[in-house]
């Protein structure tokens, strides 16, 4: 189980890195550019970070890059931000999710991981503060704002599917063991809570309970909105 855990969070990092990495292309101005290469050196940084920790656990950290399916089951492929907006989007909803997912493996039972969590923590609190101010920006223009809408009933559900299932038999494991300090619905819960508060901020729909269901998404009983 910490294996399949953090071999997750490799792969994804990586991920995240050749999105923000191959979207900087898309910036519009010098100081945006600088700012994703920023983001993209730091996710590659927490990439960094976790290999070790495999590496001591025994991973052939070769074999673990190649498991990018983990990530293009939910995410899709870096190809698929294909302009500034959705790479705004993009950024605020990624970021967000895995910095819950990250402070869920706060504190874990496993000390070498633990080490490295609160780092990765701050980091991801900066790009999903930058995320969140670009597309509340963005959302000041009429045309731009209609683009963004269907970009969060794209993304959303995909974030919110990297947060796991709520009360799987994996999420109990873990919190008897000390991998992780709340399930998934916990995380789940918050990271709705979010991004309610942004489509609110903006005046755009935020999807419906049934929406987000019929994509897959697996949500809390009781969470409403």
């Amino acid at each position: 189980m910490l294996v399949d855990l953090l071999t997750r969070q490799f792969v994804r990092e990586i991920e995240n890195a050749a999105v923000f990495g191959r979207a900087i292309q898309y910036a519009p101005s010098w100081q945006e550019k600088a700012r994703l290469a920023e983001i993209a050196y730091e996710e590659a940084g927490h990439c960094r970070m976790v290999a070790p920790v495999l590496g001591g656990l025994g991973v052939d950290l070769s074999e673990a890059e190649k498991r990018w399916h983990l990530t293009a089951a939910f995410l899709g492929t870096p190809e698929e931000v294909t302009d500034w907006v959705e790479m705004v989007v993009y950024c605020c909803l990624i970021d967000r999710a895995g910095r819950i997912h990250v402070e869920a493996l706060g504190g874990s039972s496993y000390l070498p991981y633990a080490a490295t969590s609160e780092k990765i923590i701050r980091e991801e609190q900066g790009h999903e503060a930058y995320g969140e101010k670009e597309v509340v920006d963005l959302c000041a223009e009429p045309a731009v704002k209609a683009r963004v809408e269907p970009l969060f009933r794209k993304w959303l559900p995909r974030c919110i599917k990297l947060l796991g299932r709520p009360g799987s038999p994996q999420n109990q494991y873990c919190l008897r063991v000390g991998l992780k300090n709340r399930d998934s619905g916990d995380e789940i819960a918050e990271y709705v809570r979010y991004v309610k508060g942004i489509t609110d901020r903006c005046g755009i729909r935020f999807p419906s309970r049934q929406e987000l269901e019929a994509e897959g998404v697996e949500l809390p009983a009781g969470l409403g909105w």
